[in-house]
């Protein structure tokens, strides 16, 4: 009987104390989940477009990681130049400041995906889903993230 009691409290005392945590630190919300399906719809078809339109700035409007513990917002903004590009990214865990070089190869292998080639490289970088206005680059699906970016 007094074990019995004793695992009673136990049960009480955890349903009490644990509450469904509603909060959230994923920065993809249901507007850059619209935004994200129409730039897949409608993509930029050619290498050229594609570097003219990243010319300028942009700014990171939403973020996921799957297989990860959540984290703090994160922010990110990146500068491109015909001659190179400036990526500034802040999250919980890290914070980087660096120029780079860049170039968009085409992906033959892959039905002619485009992809944005940095050096050096950050997983926050890499894209190769480009829209007008946006690009992105989803990896969720091995355990990885997503990263969205607007152009300002």
């Amino acid at each position: 009987m007094q074990k019995n009691a004793i695992y009673f409290v136990f049960l009480i005392t955890l349903f009490c104390s644990c509450s469904k945590d509603t909060s959230t630190t994923d920065g993809f919300s249901e507007a850059t989940k619209d935004i994200l399906l129409a730039c897949r719809a409608n993509p930029l078809q050619d290498a050229d477009t594609i570097r003219q339109q990243l010319i300028g700035n942009w700014k990171l409007i939403g973020y996921a990681c799957s297989g990860c513990a959540g984290y703090g917002p994160t922010t990110a903004n990146i500068t491109f130049t015909a001659d190179g590009g400036q990526f500034n990214y802040k999250s919980e865990f890290e914070e980087v400041n660096f120029n780079f070089d860049w170039q968009v190869e085409e992906n033959t292998a892959f039905g002619g995906e485009f992809l944005l080639k940095t050096e050096p490289t950050h997983f926050a970088l890499t894209m190769s889903n480009f829209c007008a206005g946006y690009m992105s680059h989803d990896t969720r699906a091995g355990s990885g993230t997503l990263h969205i970016y607007e152009k300002q």
